[in-house]
């Protein structure tokens, strides 16, 4: 540290534990012997401070000579605590300098990563919210996919941003394409219910065993043909009857499976084509609107019949 950092900490403590003196003494006359010693150390102290070039021994030894005198008239009052508290620190930055407190850099990470990991699990619960509402669903305990939230969220989003093209700017072409508002919505319910059949059939098939359901077939196939006594082999045969069609079963929820994804593909890309097809609406005539208006309607009907198709069938594969 320099001598004029030096300076500058010891007259800070100096200031601080002057006013204390002041505050303290100010109705309590001193003695001849306390005006000796302030005169001694002051004399010393300046002696000093003029012999090295250096203001800051006069300053830390004025404060220091304060605390003794607080010290002395009230050892445990609050100025005194304050007071050798400020030189304690004062000499001690004088010394060593201000100390650095280092933190290492592990658990800074550490810290980060898990405010991290809160916020996306506070979005992530968010977002299972509104999906739940939209699909008009009843609380649901299978597990949403990081990648069928965040499909949400960029589809939700891009909805948002088509209802802000209805701002008023050209009131004659929102009030021809004021049902695209609802529609699109519409396409967003639907597509809040196709994630939500997407995940509980990944959570279907993900517990089935399937593949362990295939070496078992092929294990009594194995074992049956091996078999001599006609009774052991007719009982055999049913049990893998049963796991055969438990396995078709399974089949079907995989084809289910990958229904949802395509409709689910469907519905992104009409979400996302929208935007940039109202806007290239008003530049467009009445029979161009007519018929875009009519596009968007008829997708959207087809959506809603192809989404149900596909729920009458899982349905009708989960009550076998």
């Amino acid at each position: 540290m320099t001598k004029m950092n030096r300076t500058l900490v010891s007259f800070i403590g100096f200031i601080i534990n002057y006013y204390l003196i002041m505050v303290v003494f100010k109705d309590i006359k001193i003695t001849t012997e306390q005006n000796v010693l302030v005169w001694l150390v002051f004399i010393v102290s300046i002696i000093t401070s003029l012999v090295s070039w250096d203001a800051s021994y006069l300053f830390a030894s004025m404060a220091t000579l304060y605390v003794f005198f607080l010290i002395v008239h009230s050892p445990f009052s609050m100025p005194a605590i304050i007071s050798l508290i400020v030189c304690v620190a004062t000499l001690y930055i004088m010394n060593k300098g201000i100390p650095e407190f280092k933190v290492k850099m592990s658990f800074l990470e550490n810290i980060t990563g898990n405010l991290s990991i809160f916020s996306r699990n506070i979005a992530k619960k968010k977002a299972r919210s509104r999906i739940a509402l939209l699909a008009k669903s009843k609380p649901f305990s299978f597990d949403l996919s990081d990648e069928q939230i965040n499909s949400f969220i960029s589809v939700e989003k891009e909805v948002v941003r088509i209802h802000s093209f209805f701002d008023g700017s050209d009131k004659a072409l929102e009030q021809t394409l004021s049902g695209t508002k609802q529609m699109v919505f519409s396409l967003l319910e639907e597509y809040s219910r196709l994630i939500l059949r997407e995940a509980h059939l990944d959570n279907l098939i993900s517990n089935s065993g399937k593949s362990a359901l295939e070496v078992e077939v092929q294990r009594l196939k194995t074992r049956i043909a091996d078999m001599s006594d006609a009774v052991q082999q007719k009982e055999m045969q049913t049990a893998l009857e049963m796991k055969e069609k438990r396995y078709e079963e399974i089949s079907k929820l995989e084809m289910c499976q990958g229904r949802v994804s395509a409709r689910k593909s469907q519905i992104e890309e009409t979400v996302f084509s929208t935007f940039n097809r109202l806007n290239s609406l008003k530049f467009a005539d009445i029979q161009t609107l007519d018929a875009s208006k009519n596009l968007l309607n008829s997708q959207v009907l087809r959506f809603k019949d192809e989404l149900d198709e596909i729920e009458k069938s899982i349905i009708a594969v989960e009550k076998i």
